[in-house]
């Protein structure tokens, strides 16, 4: 045998064993990039994951607020008022109720002024009804018959000393018809000799 041959003989296992070398770490290669693209998350199995309740917030009821109960309003005052059936006639310039107490003055039977409140004669100093005229006015007069008693505008319907003037509206008089001051000016001022004043009703006092 060649020493040649033997060369050639010694070389080819070692060819051989290269080649297996190169399969076995292709194989290596291979497996190793499998490996890193499983765990780079390129697959396509996606984990799963919890599903993310949404929070919902309770819900919140308003409170029911107690409807405050209705202040019951006050009675309204709205002063004397004029009967229905009062009798005075259209042509009277001053009206007198002594029964309700009240007085007014009226043109062609249409309320001018009033109804104000009014005191009139005790028991003893009744006011006589019936219808009168107006004769006389005084703005500052003073009673010969009751001690000089002031009789701040007065106006006389009756023969006897009878007149509306400024007085108490709580202590009746002695036959005249008491007013509260304002009401005594305007009547003063309104009225006229020849005026007629009816006088109705009875007291109650």
């Amino acid at each position: 045998m060649s020493p040649t041959y033997g060369v050639l003989r010694h070389a080819a296992p070692s060819r051989r064993s290269a080649r297996v070398r190169r399969a076995a770490f292709s194989s290596i290669c291979v497996a190793a990039l499998i490996a890193l693209t499983g765990c780079s998350g390129t697959s396509s199995a996606t984990p799963d994951r919890p599903t993310e309740t949404s929070a919902t917030a309770p819900s919140q009821t308003p409170e029911t607020t107690e409807a405050a109960p209705s202040a019951v309003p006050e009675p309204v005052d709205l002063g004397p008022q004029i009967p229905a059936d009062q009798p005075c006639p259209a042509e009277a310039a001053a009206c007198i109720d002594l029964t309700n107490g009240i007085t007014w003055l009226q043109s062609n039977g249409q309320v001018s002024y009033g109804p104000v409140k009014m005191h009139a004669g005790m028991e003893g100093y009744r006011t006589p009804v019936g219808t009168y005229e107006v004769y006389r006015k005084v703005e500052m007069h003073y009673s010969q018959t009751f001690n000089n008693q002031p009789m701040p505008f007065s106006v006389f319907f009756n023969k006897v000393g009878i007149a509306f003037h400024e007085g108490s509206l709580v202590e009746p008089s002695h036959g005249c018809i008491h007013l509260e001051q304002t009401a005594a000016i305007t009547y003063f001022q309104t009225l006229q000799f020849g005026d007629s004043v009816f006088v109705y009703g009875e007291a109650t006092y």
